[in-house]
């Protein structure tokens, strides 16, 4: 549900600005905005910023600590300074801590780029060692190392043959596979061809494979030696670089962290200060907390100020919806589904909380669909697994509780359509429909699953137009109440038009009353709306039908663990059971996990929502004014 919200004022002299806004930054519920407050002493002047050499030094200290704290990798707590410091001292004092740190990730980074060289370097010339050592000495013949990926032989194939016409096949290619899975090349060829070859590698963006300017001057055997024991000696290098920052890491960073939180909010407080700044003696502060919270606020304010600092609640008119903030609050198993709305800016203030009704259909459609007993305790096992792996998680135990949701609605319809892992529970006399119309597999469960998708989306297109109705009666606004109605009446004149006319299946005597029902309607809408409102009654009508869907996915679901035991019958023996159940029936339910998840979503978001009009009101998220890690 939309927590109840109220608007209030705090106003003092400008002494005491500082004092309120720290106080109101502690106490972390009021979501400031600032606004023209004309009749509490007139509107806001523009204001220089407020004390900017304090405001340069907090950002280049939040900007230093950010730098050092990500250098160090710190993810621990942080350690809140109990006074705030003097940050110029405070950062002058780190300068040694931070030339240490920079020149330890320099170094390892240094170290890291050359263990990538000599990898490559030492496979290379590893693999190519016994001809190049061959060919060191030798006056008339030279050589072009390089390499290339293992899957480009079909270039090196071009490349032997281009070369080899240009030099009138004075050239010969060595290849071999080095450790790292790469091609090792050597083109030799004469010394009077030297120029030419280069050239054409060159030309080809190849570039020689070259010993480090190091290792140049050292025999090559020596060399891929020295090349080796290297690779072998960075890494401890690196390990003890790393060893030492983290040992940096642990003695600064919580202090680091604490001081960077004391930075920001410091800031935050700053920005604050100039946006209530209402003159030359008195500052004005607007904002909204939750109902239930505003007596202790007020009595905050009366221990620390003694009545200097008024705080006055003003009523919330309708016009102001827009700007007042919104704070979803639900019990505990409706809650996790706030995370499907989050996509979406919330509803706005003083409209509907759509979550329950989310966290009703979504998960019962998502049973619709899938109808799987097997399938629903597999699911329900798994995410009481996953919520128990990532129990410190909040994200986890959301997803997981959605998905509990959706396993016990599956496992239910499973019951009903008596499918456990498609028919197999039917073969073995585990489970059976518990009436044919219900069995998916049945001819006759046609029509029945159909009427029921229809049925259920006549419901919830008919609660969201209630919506729209209780919202329009709440705000006294008779466009919204005569329109839901229009929609209901023209909705009903259509069903008992097709039901009695088209399909027989109601009384001729309804003909007549359906046709008026819907001509009052359409006439409403068009009044309402213009020429295109009555055309919005048969769009309306589209968005039921739209919930077949539900019963198509679902039979395409049965059909799929329906054939996974084909198969596995098929096959035949334990092979055949093995296959069915590790493999077949695993990918079919992947593979089919999407549309259960998707569809039922946009019935929601399209079909549901739009009824009420939630995508026109889009609300403002609350974001109360309060400290990051606690401040002083």
């Amino acid at each position: 549900m939309i927590v109840p919200m109220s608007k209030v004022i705090l106003a003092g002299p400008k002494e005491l600005a500082d004092e309120t806004i720290a106080l109101l930054h502690r106490f972390g519920k009021i979501h400031l905005s600032p606004e023209d407050l004309s009749p509490l002493g007139g509107k806001t002047q523009p204001q220089a910023p407020a004390q900017p050499g304090r405001r340069e030094i907090l950002e280049r200290a939040v900007q230093e600590l950010e730098g050092l704290l990500h250098l160090l990798e710190f993810q621990g707590k942080a350690e809140i300074p109990q006074q705030e410091p003097d940050w110029q001292e405070f950062l002058d004092s780190l300068a040694s801590e931070e030339e240490a740190l920079r020149g330890l990730v320099r170094e390892k980074l240094e170290l890291i780029d050359e263990l990538s060289l000599n990898q490559s370097y030492r496979n290379a010339f590893e693999t190519l060692a016994p001809l190049l050592g061959r060919l060191q000495q030798s006056v008339r013949l030279q050589a072009f190392g390089f390499t290339l990926k293992r899957q480009a032989r079909q270039a090196l194939e071009a490349i032997k043959k281009d070369l080899r016409r240009q030099t009138q096949g004075r050239v010969e290619f060595h290849a071999q596979e080095t450790a790292d899975q790469k091609l090792a090349v050597l083109a030799v060829f004469h010394a009077q061809d030297a120029e030419k070859v280069r050239s054409y590698f060159s030309r080809l963006g190849i570039n020689e494979l070259r010993l480090p300017s190091s290792l140049a001057h050292l025999p090559l055997a020596q060399a891929v030696d020295n090349l080796k024991a290297r690779s072998r000696a960075i890494p401890q290098e690196i390990s003890q670089i790393e060893s030492q920052i983290k040992e940096m890491s642990k003695r600064l960073g919580p202090s680091l962290a604490g001081h960077r939180y004391l930075a920001r909010d410091l800031l935050s407080r700053l920005a604050v200060k100039q946006e209530s700044d209402r003159g030359r003696f008195t500052f004005v502060i607007t904002g909204y907390l939750p109902e239930k919270d505003l007596p202790e606020l007020k009595a905050l304010v009366e221990k620390n100020f003694n009545g200097r600092v008024a705080c006055q609640r003003v009523e919330i008119g309708h016009h102001e919806a827009k700007q007042t903030p919104v704070f979803l609050k639900n019990p505990g198993p409706i809650k996790p589904f706030e995370l499907m709305l989050s996509i979406f800016n919330p509803p706005q203030y003083g409209t509907v909380d759509p979550t329950p009704f989310i966290a009703f259909f979504f998960p019962l459609y998502f049973g619709f669909i899938v109808g799987d007993l097997g399938y629903g305790l597999s699911m329900l096992a798994l995410a009481l697994l996953l919520r128990w792996r990532y129990r410190n998680s909040t994200l986890a135990s959301s997803l997981t509780t959605i998905f509990i949701f959706c396993a016990v609605w599956t496992s239910i319809f499973g019951f009903i359509f008596g499918e456990l892992f498609g028919d197999l529970g039917e073969h073995l006399h585990l489970i059976r429909p518990m009436a044919e119309r219900f069995n998916r597999l049945s001819a006759e469960s046609i029509m029945t699953l159909f009427q029921l998708a229809v049925a259920a989306g006549i419901f919830q297109v008919l609660v969201g137009f209630g919506l729209m109705f209780y919202t329009g009666l709440k705000h006294r606004d008779y466009h919204h109440i005569l329109e839901s109605l229009a929609f209901v009446l023209g909705i009903a004149g259509v069903a008992g038009f097709a039901g009695s006319w088209i399909f027989q299946a109601l009384p001729a005597a309804y003909l007549w009353p359906s046709v008026a029902l819907f001509v009052v309607g359409a006439g409403l809408l068009g009044w309402l709306a213009g020429i295109a409102g009555p055309i919005e009654i048969f769009g309306a009508v589209g968005n039921i039908l739209s919930f077949a869907r539900l019963f198509a996915i679902g039979l395409s679901a049965a059909y799929l663990a329906y054939a996974a035991n084909l198969i596995g019958r098929t096959i035949g023996g334990l092979v055949g059971i093995a296959v069915a159940a590790l493999i077949i029936h695993p990918l079919f339910f992947t593979l089919g996990l999407i549309s259960p998840i998707m569809q039922p979503f946009r019935l929601q978001v399209v079909e549901f929502f739009t009824k009420f009009k939630y995508h026109d009101y889009p609300g403002k998220k609350y974001k109360p004014f309060k400290t990051l890690g606690g401040t002083t």
